[in-house]
């Protein structure tokens, strides 16, 4: 069990409102002491949670002759530390991870006529001008994305499932929707997935491991693009867990999604 470590005074609120998501997230008491413990350790050589940079950061953990779990322990809890602390509007950017540079994805034809499908005629004519250009196409692309996603948010349904709407989800989809984890170690472990009401939207039930769960495994829900390795993205975060863990998006247009969508508690049967 870790011992108790005085937490310096600019860090404690923060870090004691972080500690309480840990524990409504369903993590272990010995994993959220464990957390408290290594963060009152970091934050004693470090400004403020506000003030404190990537170079501080770096500088600190270069200070410190740590074995490689050791080193990968402390990592985690301060990258999930300022995850939070910038997903909860704290702070305006994270010092802990470097964005790489986006790179953008035309839009599949099967967006692009699922759009046509639904529009207007005047929306049909601008949706075809856009499509015919590289820089709109992309656009266009994330328009439609956002369209599909929100009508399956707002699908409802039965939640009882049959088995036979229950799908496997290979191993290089389980890839990469953990690939949207920071430095979590998050493993995955197996899936499950029910078709969306739109196709060739999936939302995906998986149970994994993660660094700090001493063995244990939780279960994330996710909405994904498709069942195959080239056409898993678009992932998005939509329960707690994925939220945590992983940092897709979690907010089409303002909306945000939680898991109590009738597919995401289906998936999640599936699983189970």
């Amino acid at each position: 069990m870790a011992k108790k470590m005085v937490m310096p005074v600019a860090w404690a609120q923060d870090v004691d409102c972080w500690l309480e998501t840990l524990k409504a997230a369903g993590f272990s008491d010995d994993t959220v002491r464990s957390r408290r413990y290594k963060i009152a350790r970091l934050c004693r050589e470090l400004p403020s949670p506000m003030e404190t940079t990537g170079e501080q950061i770096t500088r600190v953990f270069a200070a410190h002759d740590w074995k490689p779990e050791t080193r990968k322990g402390y990592r985690n809890t301060i990258a999930g530390f300022y995850r939070w602390f910038y997903e909860t509007g704290r702070r305006g950017d994270n010092p802990t991870v470097k964005k790489p540079q986006a790179h953008p994805h035309p839009c599949p034809d099967k967006y692009i006529l699922m759009a046509l499908g639904k529009a207007t005629e005047d929306e049909r004519r601008m949706i075809r001008l856009a499509a015919e250009g590289l820089t709109m196409k992309k656009i266009i692309a994330a328009a439609v994305t956002v369209t599909t996603v929100l009508s399956l948010a707002a699908c409802g349904g039965n939640t009882a499932v049959d088995k036979s709407d229950c799908l496997d989800v290979p191993q290089d989809v389980l890839n990469v929707v953990a690939s949207g984890s920071d430095s979590s170690g998050l493993k995955p472990e197996t899936g499950k997935a029910v078709k969306g009401d739109t196709e060739g939207t999936y939302w995906l039930a998986m149970k994994f491991t993660a660094d700090g769960f001493n063995g244990d495994t939780e279960t994330g829900i996710w909405l994904v693009s498709g069942l195959d390795a080239a056409s898993a993205a678009p992932v998005m975060s939509v329960d707690g867990f994925a939220k945590q863990f992983t940092h897709w998006p979690t907010q089409i247009n303002g909306t945000e999604l939680n898991g109590t969508e009738e597919k995401a508690k289906a998936a999640a049967a599936c699983l189970a």
